[in-house]
């Protein structure tokens, strides 16, 4: 399965607001791993008698009546209703929280080992422990054997690997084995949850680059300083579970390996230099991650801002991966910007000179047909069977940007199948590039890139999927 959804969790208990332990009120929780949570009370947490306006959000701690520790962070109180005679009850709802522990925010809440469930990770990472043989009279003997973990470098004083394992679940009847693939974060001492944050993102990035449409985590947990036991010698450490509110859409496509962009396979013979190169190149090209990958995390983007987000995404890649300008910053502040300057006549409006002198700040920066141009060229062994007509591809995306930026009755919007069509071909350069930029020669780039959903669609002319 490609997203697997984890079961939601109700538990009595009793809550309160951190500066007030001593009014505590009962209440039943429901949380899960990405719905973050819902706690319905006998009473009310914030008086009532100023209304809603009045509430603003609010930090929540708890205990279960299974002694688990709970904090909600940034709470809001969705519901209150009164009752005559009786008490009143009220809704509390929180996007955020951990399970585990008190804190009074996030910086507080100190690791030293996450590990994590993702989407697609399972497959992407294509780790197999289960193997079977016949045996005599007709018996089959299944052997599980999960692999060693996967090294994937370090980043800022944490490493990162993966770790495959067998789930494995027995009834009376049943025998259920899953193979599963976490990812494991670690320091060497415990750090700030904030601080695994960058980290955590940047393998959403890669799993959704990866899978051509967003991944999210399913399930994180965390391993505390705190030592509860030691068996032979091995610690025993705190673990808290981090809840977050997560919109997953439900029509996604089912993805396996065979129809991914990549696998670990691909980052093969040295995943973790690559990985690490990876890293490097979301760091260099942040205002292109930025820009790009919001068109995977928000599918239904209208075909306009979708369009124009690549376009954004394909000049920021030329700034930082080929640059250029037609007078160097200098030269053009010496030079040619004086005598535009000079030229605008003094009978020009107050409002129209600022805006002028605005837009010759920029003057001697490449057009968009020019970084389209370039780039187009860098990559043209590749893109041929995806842009076959450059000079025309440079038109009509010049064209449909300066009509939705500069709208006007004279100029007609392209429609939204066009924009669309326009959006995968600036969509795919942007893959190519990005992979390029990994570090995949070109060879493999083409290889890689041809598999991929994008370039299905783009050679069978279909460019929008029902």
């Amino acid at each position: 399965m490609s997203v697997r959804n984890v079961d939601s969790t109700t538990e009595a208990g009793f809550w309160w607001l951190p500066n007030s332990p001593k009014e505590r009120l009962v209440g039943t929780i429901t949380y899960a791993p990405r719905s973050g949570f819902q706690i319905e009370l006998v009473g009310a947490l914030l008086g009532i008698e100023k209304g809603p306006a009045a509430w603003g959000l609010f930090d929540v701690w708890g205990e279960t009546v299974r002694g688990k520790a709970v904090t909600l962070f940034g709470a809001h109180q969705s519901n209150v209703q009164t009752h005559m005679p009786g008490y009143p009850t009220s809704k509390v709802e929180a996007s955020r929280g951990i399970i585990g522990g008190h804190y009074r925010s996030v910086n507080d809440v100190l690791v030293h080992t996450l590990d994590l469930q993702f989407d697609y990770l399972t497959a992407w990472a294509g780790q197999s422990g289960l193997s079977q043989r016949a045996l005599e009279n007709h018996k089959l003997e299944i052997i599980v054997a999960p692999g060693n973990s996967i090294p994937l470098g370090q980043s800022k004083g944490i490493t990162i690997e993966l770790v495959p394992y067998v789930f494995h679940n027995r009834s009376r009847t049943d025998l259920k084995l899953e193979e599963r693939c976490e990812l494991r974060l670690h320091a060497e001492k415990p750090r700030s949850l904030t601080d695994f944050e960058a980290l955590i993102s940047a393998i959403r990035i890669l799993l959704t680059f990866a899978a051509g449409q967003a991944a999210h985590p399913q399930l994180t947990k965390g391993r505390t300083g705190e030592k509860t036991a030691e068996i032979q010698g091995t610690p025993l450490w705190h673990e808290i579970e981090v809840i977050r509110t997560i919109q997953v859409p439900k029509d996604l496509r089912e993805i396996h390996a065979e129809g991914m962009l990549f696998t670990l396979r691909d980052l093969e013979p040295h995943s973790a230099k690559t990985f690490e190169k990876f890293l490097d190149v979301q760091e260099k090209l942040k205002p292109v991650f930025d820009l790009f990958f919001p068109t995977y995390f928000y599918p239904d983007m209208p075909p306009p801002q979708e369009f124009l987000n690549l376009v954004y995404a394909t000049e920021a890649l030329h700034r930082i991966t080929i640059g250029g300008q037609y007078q160097s910053d200098s030269e053009y502040e010496s030079g040619l910007k004086k005598k535009l300057q000079n030229a605008i006549p003094s009978l020009v409006t107050q409002d129209f000179r600022q805006s002028l002198m605005t837009k010759l700040n920029f003057l001697h920066e490449y057009s968009l047909r020019k970084r389209l141009r370039d780039l187009l060229q860098k990559y043209v062994g590749v893109l041929t069977p995806y842009i076959a007509n450059q000079g025309e591809f440079v038109d009509a995306v010049s064209d449909a940007r300066n009509c939705l930026v500069h709208a006007s009755l004279n100029r007609e919007i392209p429609e939204y199948i066009e924009l669309w069509k326009l959006g995968q071909q600036l969509a795919m350069l942007l893959e190519i590039t990005l992979l390029s930029e990994i570090g995949f020669e070109e060879d493999r780039v083409r290889s890689i890139a041809a598999r991929g959903r994008r370039a299905q669609l783009l050679r069978a002319n279909v460019f929008r999927e029902s």
